[in-house]
């Protein structure tokens, strides 16, 4: 139901289809600012008549915020400590990534010595741990930089 009252500065006759009584509205002809007042005359929406009602007004000014926004570039960087912390956990992701691989084939290399029992007891569940720790560790790093971009998105 949409509400429909005088401005109380120019008297013109504002329709709002989406505010309430005691929300604040600006008037189309003065540019200046009204309280919805207690005695607005309540309306159906088919009796809208005026052209401009405040919800057009509304999704013009969107739509222009959208254009502006699209312009906007964001360049301060408001989240160093994380960025840094995603860095050095993609680093420890790789190192333990070699360093896993570097100790399989070592075990590898001193199994030639040995049995081979030794390699598929130790060498590949070790292989196979230190590979999934890093990609777990990879994706939480890249979570965190996902979240930064989210929140550099809504700053837009």
């Amino acid at each position: 139901m949409a509400l429909e009252f005088k401005c109380k500065h120019c008297d013109e006759m504002i329709q709002s289809k989406f505010l309430k009584i005691g929300e604040i509205v600006e008037c189309k002809k003065c540019g200046k600012k009204s309280t919805i007042p207690e005695d607005a005359k309540g309306i159906s929406d088919a009796d809208i008549h005026n052209e401009h009602t405040i919800s057009d007004v509304f999704n013009k000014k969107s739509k222009e915020s959208e254009k502006s926004n699209s312009d906007i570039v964001i360049t301060s960087d408001k989240y160093p400590a994380l960025k840094f912390i995603s860095s050095l956990l993609k680093f420890i992701a790789i190192l333990s990534a070699v360093v896993g691989v570097v100790i399989f084939f070592e075990l590898v290399d001193a199994a030639s010595y040995s049995t081979k029992d030794s390699v598929i007891l130790i060498g590949l569940p070790s292989l196979m741990f230190s590979l999934i720790a890093s990609i777990c560790i990879y994706a939480f790093s890249e979570l965190i930089t996902l979240f930064i971009d989210i929140e550099k998105n809504t700053r837009k």
